[in-house]
C-alpha cells in the first residue's frame, strides 16, 4: 500500500473524494486483502510447528475474514461506471472473495463450525450470483471499450465452480464437521 498517496488525500475535501471515488481506496483495499492473504499464509506456515495449531487456524482465519472484507467492499460498492471501467480489479475482487470464502469454509470445518461454514458458503454463492449477474453487463459495456481485456477477464486463471458444485461441497463439509465434532 502507498500511504503517500493515503497520506496526500488528506491534503483537501477534493483530494478526499477523488481518494473515496477513484482507484485509491480501491487500491488500498485491494493492498489490505492481498497482506491479509499473506499473513493466513503466514499463520497455516506455523501449524507445522507450533504447539497450538489449532490457535493458528484460528489466526489464518481472523485474516481471511479481513481480506474478505476488503474484497467484498470493491465489487458491491462498485457502481455501474466502476464496473465497467474497472472490471478486471472488481471481477478480480469478487473472484478473489469467492475463493477466500471457500477457504475459510474449509477452515471452519477443521474448527468444527457448521453454522460459520454456512456463512461463508453463503458468501461464496453471493460471489457466483454477482459473477453471472454481471456477465451480461460486462460483455455489452466492454465489448464496446475494449474487446481485449475482455477476454483476458475470463481466462483460465478465473476457474470458478458452480452453485451445484457449491453446494455439494457445503454438503461434503457440513457432513465431514458433523462426524468429527
Amino acid at each position: 500500500m502507498d500511504f503517500n498517496i493515503i497520506v496526500s488525500a488528506a491534503e483537501s475535501y477534493n483530494k478526499l473524494k477523488g481518494f473515496i471515488e477513484g482507484e485509491g481506496l480501491k487500491d488500498a483495499l485491494y493492498s489490505i486483502g492481498s497482506n491479509e492473504l499473506e499473513a493466513a499464509k503466514m499463520a497455516i506456515n506455523n501449524t507445522d510447528f507450533s504447539q497450538n495449531p489449532l490457535r493458528e487456524v484460528e489466526l489464518a482465519v481472523g485474516h481471511l475474514q479481513s481480506a474478505h472484507a476488503a474484497f467484498s467492499s470493491i465489487y458491491k460498492r462498485a457502481n455501474d461506471i466502476q464496473r465497467g471501467y474497472h472490471f478486471n480489479r472488481v471481477f478480480d475482487a469478487a473472484y478473489h472473495d469467492f475463493c477466500v470464502s471457500i477457504v475459510m469454509a474449509l477452515c471452519y470445518s477443521y474448527l468444527h463450525e457448521p453454522m460459520l461454514i454456512t456463512q461463508s458458503l453463503e458468501d461464496a454463492k453471493y460471489c457466483l450470483t454477482f459473477k453471472d449477474e454481471q456477465e451480461g453487463f460486462y460483455t455489452t459495456f466492454l465489448t464496446i471499450l475494449n474487446p481485449a481485456q475482455w477476454a483476458s477477464m475470463f481466462d483460465d486463471a478465473h476457474v470458478w465452480i458452480d452453485k451445484e458444485e457449491l453446494s455439494t461441497f457445503k454438503s461434503n463439509l457440513l457432513k465431514i464437521t458433523s462426524q468429527h465434532s
